[in-house]
């Protein structure tokens, strides 16, 4: 308790809005795994806060995921005793972009671990985030180099915002694309025919289907033009005369000379 006591008169004196405590395996000396033990320390912390009306942050480690695992760490895998998080306000949790993720994205293997997702696990006070908040990762010099040694970098974590699954596609890239079928009405959805609606897509905006990104980009395209019915399915006939879907202009695509005819 005079540590407690010290603590707290400290707060005061200096007005600390905000305590951070980094790691918080250093603030204690109990079992990890000790359930009411942890609890007590919990406890204490949040007595310290309401006490001396400030908040404060305990940065907790997770358990180690097991070898060659690329899953999603949650507040539930926090090392040790779970009475931490019962007794914490919120809880986040931080991810190392996954391997998916940066292929979705494009980003390189080697710099995928400069970018990282802030995850809300527990929000007693607000609704959880409808959409996960990133960070990455940026290497800053401290310019203070001298004339024996080279200056010093720091990593700096910076807002950052996932690319959308269209990024880079526009509305020109489709107004293309609905030229070409109107054009040539042979476009098909099947993306094992020869003249696959995608294989126009990806032409267009400049997409490798043979790259897993690039067909997805093709993909997801496609997806919202069919969902937005600026492109639509047709049966016909092909040459062997059997039935097969067409893609045509849909009726939600509008252009200078008004909604499409369908």
């Amino acid at each position: 308790m005079p540590v407690v006591n010290a603590l707290k008169q400290e707060l005061r004196e200096k007005r600390v809005d905000c305590l951070i405590l980094d790691p918080f395996i250093r603030t204690h000396g109990v079992s990890e795994n000790d359930n009411n033990a942890f609890e007590q320390v919990a406890t204490v912390f949040a007595e310290i806060a309401d006490e001396v009306d400030c908040s404060i942050e305990l940065v907790h480690h997770t358990r180690k995921p097991p070898p060659g695992g690329d899953g999603e760490r949650t507040v539930d895998d926090g090392r040790g005793a779970s009475s931490l998080i019962a007794k914490a306000r919120s809880a986040r949790v931080l991810n190392v972009m996954t391997k998916t993720e940066a292929n979705d994205v494009g980003i390189e293997p080697n710099k995928r671990s400069l970018h990282f997702r802030i995850d809300n696990g527990k929000a007693n006070m607000q609704p959880p985030a409808e959409t996960a908040k990133w960070r990455k990762l940026v290497s800053v010099p401290l310019d203070n180099a001298t004339a024996d040694d080279p200056e010093d970098w720091v990593q700096v974590a910076t807002q950052w915002e996932m690319p959308g699954a269209l990024e880079g596609v526009t509305s020109a890239h489709l107004s293309q694309v609905i030229a070409t079928v109107r054009a040539d009405g042979e476009y098909r959805a099947d993306p094992r025919a020869a003249k696959w609606i995608g294989k126009l897509v990806a032409n267009v905006i400049g997409a490798d289907l043979k790259e897993p990104i690039g067909e997805r980009k093709v993909k997801r395209a496609l997806k919202a033009w069919f969902q937005s019915k600026a492109l639509a399915e047709r049966e016909g006939k092909d040459a062997s005369r059997r039935t097969v879907a067409f893609v045509e202009v849909g009726p939600g695509w509008e252009d200078e000379s008004g909604p499409a005819q369908v």
